[in-house]
């Protein structure tokens, strides 16, 4: 404001001197005008939306009303358009139409005070504040449309310039637009313009506005630097909202930048203790599964030492059968251990090493067999990693248990493939071998070692070459 009052105390003196008579000013003028205005209205009407306040509605209208006198003052100028007169109504048209847009916008700011004042920050309902703005706008432009209409094709007006000087009517006339403003920025700034950034700047425009007028009725006449210099001050008046909201747009994009620089900088120093945390969990995970694993070595040769104690052949037995179900448990963990994985290991790998180990401890009790592995590479969580595991071993030492006549030279082939969401096993012997009974700790074993896998076969007392799990 005080800068506003200083140009206007440093300026006038200068109005009344005669400017270059640049006729495309005009043009210009008017088009930059109904752009800016344009513009500030539709970033109003969005504002309106999301705080839905009467008094915003009436700003809203006003800057809408501005921009559509704009481009009428436009086509009613004369020479703005086509050389030596306007498009529409006379001579005189253009300075009604420029009394009444420096007439309505002053109203329009008394009328968005007065609102506020009444009900200070009330908050219309969606529904409401829609019907409102739509009344409101519809009416805007059909008060344009008739002020047009009065000044175009109404009976002859009184004349606003004539010999190319202000006639008295249009001083005064324009003396009551200024002082309008000036009445308007004054409730502003002692009212509602306290408490709302948005009406505090509406205030600045209509400050502006005010200024314009004085170097217009100051300059006199036409081209004068007071008429050119409030050409430049209306046209600054009507860009002070839209760049109140350049400023908020620009503010905002600094926010969002900053907010996005703290949750990068958040999302690293995250990232970075997720990273740790797992490292220490792979690294808890290894040594708990190299603990596992070194406690069933030592329970496996515990076992092998008792087993050399008994005389019994199937006592010895049981305990061999013992040490090949705790094989196939350490297999499966040092393949975990190894993967370093929490979630699943490929099995692929645990039944190759596990039929590796089980030919070497079949060989030690004297059978002597070879075992041919075709595994995919499938990943399975430990819980079923473990029970394939034991059910490998219990169905490869089960073909093997009683071995036949003339097969020294048995093979066994394990295979295991993954089809959609079946999973297949088959074990399989190069000679026909006799299944334990459905009622055999082993049969029971393997029974309840398929149904924790959730597959389905049975296979208990046949003699068969080998037999087929799908799960």
């Amino acid at each position: 404001m005080a800068i506003l009052a200083a140009f206007a105390v440093g300026g006038l003196p200068l109005a009344r001197l005669p400017g270059p008579e640049m006729h495309g000013i005009t043009a210009v003028f008017s088009a930059s005008l109904f752009v800016i205005e344009l513009a500030t209205s539709m970033l109003l009407l969005v504002r309106f939306r999301v705080e839905r306040h009467p008094w915003l509605a009436v700003v809203v209208c006003a800057h809408f009303f501005s921009a559509l006198m704009a481009m009428l003052y436009l086509l009613a100028f004369p020479g703005a358009l086509q050389p030596g007169r306007p498009l529409i109504g006379d001579w005189q048209t253009a300075s009604w139409l420029f009394l009444a847009w420096t007439m309505v916008m002053p109203v329009a700011g008394l009328c968005a005070v007065f609102l506020e004042l009444r009900q200070p920050g009330l908050v219309l309902e969606p529904a409401v504040a829609m019907r409102m703005i739509a009344r409101a706008i519809a009416l805007t432009i059909g008060a344009a449309v008739l002020v047009t209409a009065a000044f175009v094709a109404g009976p002859s007006l009184p004349p606003m310039v004539a010999e190319g000087r202000w006639t008295g009517l249009f001083l005064i006339l324009h003396g009551v637009s200024t002082v309008l403003m000036l009445l308007g920025v004054a409730a502003i700034m002692w009212g509602p313009g306290k408490r709302s950034d948005l009406f505090a700047w509406f205030g600045v425009s209509l400050m502006a506005m005010a200024v314009a007028n004085l170097f217009a009725a100051v300059g006199g006449e036409r081209f004068s630097i007071g008429w050119t210099g409030a050409r430049i001050g209306y046209a600054a008046g009507a860009g002070v909202l839209f760049g109140y909201f350049l400023w908020l747009f620009g503010n905002q994009q600094q926010l969002l930048a900053s907010a996005r620089e703290r949750l990068e900088a958040e999302v690293e120093i995250r990232t970075a203790e997720l990273q740790d945390m797992v490292r220490e969990r792979d690294t808890l995970l290894s040594e708990v599964y190299h603990r596992v694993n070194n406690n069933l070595q030592v329970l496996r040769s515990m076992l092998n030492l008792e087993r050399r104690n008994l005389a019994a052949p199937c006592e010895s037995a049981a305990l061999a059968r013992m040490d090949r179900r705790t094989l196939g448990i350490g297999v499966v963990h040092r393949k975990a251990m190894e993967a370093r994985c929490a979630d699943a290991i490929d099995v692929g790998a645990v039944i190759e090493e596990l039929a590796v180990r089980l030919q070497d401890v079949l060989a030690q009790d004297g059978r002597a067999i070879r075992i041919e592995v075709q595994a995919a590479t499938v990943w399975m969580k430990l819980d079923l990693a473990v029970p394939l595991g034991l059910l490998i071993q219990e169905l490869v030492t089960s073909l093997v248990q009683e071995p036949a006549p003339g097969t020294a030279d048995r093979t066994i082939r394990i295979t295991f493939e993954e089809s959609g969401r079946v999973r297949r096993l088959a074990v399989e012997s190069s000679h026909p071998a006799r299944l334990p009974d459905r009622q055999s700790p082993e049969a029971l074993i393997i029974s309840g070692l398929v149904g924790q896998l959730g597959g389905s076969g049975d296979f208990a007392g046949a003699s068969l070459p080998g037999c087929v799990v799908n799960f």
